[in-house]
């Protein structure tokens, strides 16, 4: 038995994207001969020194003194670093794994982070006659220090108490919400909705793209009926110096504990389980709770 999902994975490559936007770069600057033109205030042509590394530089075009391929190649230029700063920037981070949920046919299906904005895809299956959803304007990322980034907007979905009228059991509504952009260095983050009854929750989002790859593997090996290759993989996973102080313990915790169970193997069970109760690990109490409802209790 395991906790975490399947997932597709998405890996950000930002030092590749780096390297070839810097060499695509340098290699229009050449095509450019920038060694020969550079244009000063006053609209002068002077020599300019050989570029031997990228660097921030100004260019004050004179479009009388360049020729039409010359232009066409700065504004190649101008738009190939703007698509590679965008993509630098961005970070893209498909079915991500998490530790709890609250509704069993709600998924995250990405999350895209950039500087300006987080937007998150949601997806919900109706399984019951005349079903219905909404979601409450006040819905939080939470941070694993307790700081909360409040959502700016939704799309696909009406905001309660309006709700969007499922027409058939097995529908699936898709949806979308934003939040500000998450802080640089997250690994993990809560999505909470603040409301009266029925509230969505996703606890111990994990949005390390490599981390993600490494429980997708261990929950395969679960998935193919080796729950005690998948026990060691979710252990190493522990273990590695990645994973400490992300937040993405609890997730762990539960499919390390649940395994060892599944498995016979109790004094591994009990071990991870104490771990579990004397760790500061955020919403520990829900992990131990959750456990403790599959009659899981040491």
């Amino acid at each position: 038995m395991f906790i975490a999902k399947l997932a597709s994975f998405s890996v950000t490559v930002v030092m590749y994207l780096l390297l070839i936007c810097y060499n695509l770069v340098n290699l229009l600057l050449k095509l450019l001969n920038i060694n020969k033109y550079a244009v000063g205030k006053d609209n002068s042509i002077f020599h300019a020194l050989p570029v031997k590394r990228l660097k921030v530089f100004y260019l004050y075009l004179a479009p009388e003194k360049f020729s039409k391929s010359e232009m066409k190649k700065i504004g190649l230029i101008i738009c190939l670093t703007a698509i590679c700063a965008t993509y630098v920037q961005a970070q893209s981070i498909t079915r991500p794994n998490y530790g709890l949920k609250s509704h069993e046919t709600l998924d995250i299906s990405k999350i895209e982070v950039s500087q300006q904005k987080t937007v998150i895809y949601l997806n919900i299956e109706n399984r019951i006659k005349d079903g219905f959803f909404c979601a409450d304007k006040n819905i939080y990322i939470i941070y694993p220090d307790g700081k909360r980034a409040k959502m700016i907007s939704s799309k696909g979905i009406p905001n309660c108490p309006d709700t969007y009228k499922f027409k058939s059991i097995g529908e699936k509504l898709n949806f979308e919400l934003t939040f500000p952009s998450i802080k640089l260095g997250t690994q993990t983050i809560d999505i909470v909705e603040a409301c009266s009854e029925d509230c969505f929750s996703f606890y111990g989002v994990c949005l390390n793209n490599n981390l993600n790859k490494q429980i997708d593997d261990a929950s395969v090996q679960a998935e193919n009926k080796e729950p005690a290759k998948a026990l060691i993989s979710f252990i190493n996973i522990a273990n590695s110096a990645e994973s400490k102080n992300s937040g993405i313990e609890g997730l762990l915790y539960l499919n390390i504990i649940s395994l060892a169970k599944e498995t016979g193997n109790d004094p591994k069970a009990a071990e991870w389980y104490n771990k579990l109760k004397t760790s500061v690990i955020p919403r520990k109490d829900a992990y131990i709770k959750h456990l403790n409802s599959q009659g899981i209790v040491y």
